[in-house]
């Protein structure tokens, strides 16, 4: 009976052997949604060709007018053999500067006419078997916000896009919008971003740009969404009120206090109102007091 049990043992972890598991413990951190993936504009990669091509997305404002990005984060290797590959193709470039934006690298082409820049625009440059297509930089007078959007709705990515578009319109001009995504399972985690224009440069609209809010309901369901960006000021994040931060809250201090004698919060021991109760060894002391004052001590009587 031994001698079947332990053939069915060796059985067993034979076919374990031969099947990939996937542990139900694995770091949580590993899977953390930080993958950056935009809903309104899309990579693609040409099917007749092994070159992939690869647009950039990067709202940034440039050095001058005719300032073009590049998004190199896909390149191996030293970011100097792709600036080389990068002056190559645009001899006549004015200078190329190096930015880390949204932690990612980027190559800043400044040209010296508009003609250069509609070339980099549409041709971009080759490396690496990668076709980079730039993007002009924004003007100066481009306000840009950029947001982190939590508790999104579980849509359709197609649906959640028209969703976000329609919703955060009357924040700003809306220029890019997209979800984080963990990035080895491509799993959507409820977060995302978006990239506003504050700018009101339509003309035709009526009334300006509501202000951002750190929260956002999204009709016709009250869903709503928490919402941070760039240069949000430091609101209290224990009252969500904007006269103090939370070192200095008072609702937050006040809770912090607790009286151990009454064994409430909102004041110490010291402000209490409640007369404290009187310990055990005081009390066996006022009683032995009370006791020795009807004591007889050498014939006399101490009352």
């Amino acid at each position: 009976m031994s001698g079947d049990s332990d053939e069915l043992c060796a059985t067993i972890a034979g076919n374990l052997k031969k099947r990939t598991i996937i542990p139900l413990y694995s770091s949580f951190g590993e899977n953390l949604a930080t993958e950056r993936v935009s809903l309104l504009h899309k990579n693609n990669v040409n099917e007749d060709s092994s070159i992939s091509v690869i647009r950039t997305h990067t709202w940034h404002i440039g050095t001058t007018e005719n300032s073009v990005l590049f998004d190199t984060v896909s390149f191996t290797g030293s970011q100097l053999h792709v600036m080389i590959a990068l002056s190559e193709t645009y001899p006549n470039a004015v200078k190329i500067i190096e930015h880390k934006i949204d932690n990612r690298k980027h190559l800043e082409l400044v040209l010296s006419n508009n003609l250069d820049v509609a070339q980099a625009c549409q041709d971009g440059f080759e490396f690496q078997s990668k076709r980079v297509i730039g993007m002009q930089a924004m003007s100066h007078e481009a306000k840009i916000i950029k947001l982190n959007l939590f508790n999104l709705p579980c849509f359709d990515m197609d649906e959640l896009l028209v969703v976000l578009q329609t919703n955060l319109s009357r924040f700003g001009n809306v220029l890019d919008a997209g979800i984080y995504q963990e990035p080895k399972y491509k799993t959507y985690m409820g977060t995302g971003f978006a990239v506003l224009d504050l700018q009101q440069n339509d003309s035709s609209r009526l009334q300006p740009f509501s202000p951002l809010t750190r929260t956002i309901t999204f009709p016709p369901d009250p869903h709503l969404i928490s919402v941070t960006w760039n240069t949000i000021s430091e609101d209290c994040i224990y009252c969500h009120k904007a006269s103090h931060t939370r070192i200095n809250c008072p609702i937050q201090q006040q809770k912090s206090l607790f009286c151990w004698n009454c064994m409430k919060r909102g004041h110490l021991p010291k402000d209490c109102c409640v007369k404290p109760a009187e310990d055990a060894e005081s009390m066996k002391h006022d009683a032995r007091m009370k006791a020795n004052t009807t004591t007889n001590r050498g014939g006399f009587l101490y009352l």
